[in-house]
């Protein structure tokens, strides 16, 4: 194994300017402490006007505009990536035979991510929820006053109100 030498690379895709062309893991993970395994992962930003590579970060960069675009709408959203790309030809030879797959690969990839941000949201409003009529309880407001509370301070119906009460009230 002594000839082989394997590389790692890291495609950054971000805004923000990469000062470093070299990540070493021990300085990332253990502030530059020595470790049993070393790796070093060079870091690339696109260059070469023109290269693949340089492309792929092109296009990576228009789906994330285009999802600010179009947040929850994957679909549109890749797909308007895809012509924004064709038309200033980038990765345009690749897209025009893989479009369909393309469109598939990243739907699923940003239908997932999405999911994943509704449930934390989800669970930090639940948690609002919570917290404001424990909070009434502790306050020694009735439990009218609370229903009245949560649907002024969430918008919810009075039915709905009296539900989040009846699930957290004394919990």
């Amino acid at each position: 194994m002594s000839g082989n030498r394997q590389l790692l690379f890291r495609v950054y895709t971000g805004n923000e300017v990469v000062e470093k062309s070299v990540i070493r893991f021990s300085e990332e993970f253990f502030n530059g402490r020595q470790v049993a395994v070393e790796a070093m992962v060079k870091v690339i930003t696109g260059s070469n006007e023109g290269d693949i590579l340089s492309q792929y970060i092109v296009f990576a960069k228009i789906v994330d505009e285009q999802r600010k675009l179009y947040p929850g709408e994957s679909r549109k959203a890749v797909t308007e990536a895809i012509r924004i790309c064709k038309n200033r030809n980038i990765l345009k030879a690749y897209l025009d035979v893989r479009e369909k797959e393309v469109v598939d690969i990243m739907v699923t990839l940003y239908s997932q991510e999405e999911v994943v941000e509704q449930y934390v949201i989800s669970k930090q409003f639940e948690s609002e929820i919570k917290s404001a009529v424990q909070s009434c309880c502790d306050f020694g407001k009735t439990v009218a006053e609370t229903i009245a509370y949560l649907m002024k301070r969430f918008e919810f119906s009075e039915a709905r109100s009296q539900k989040e009460v009846e699930k957290y009230w004394n919990v």
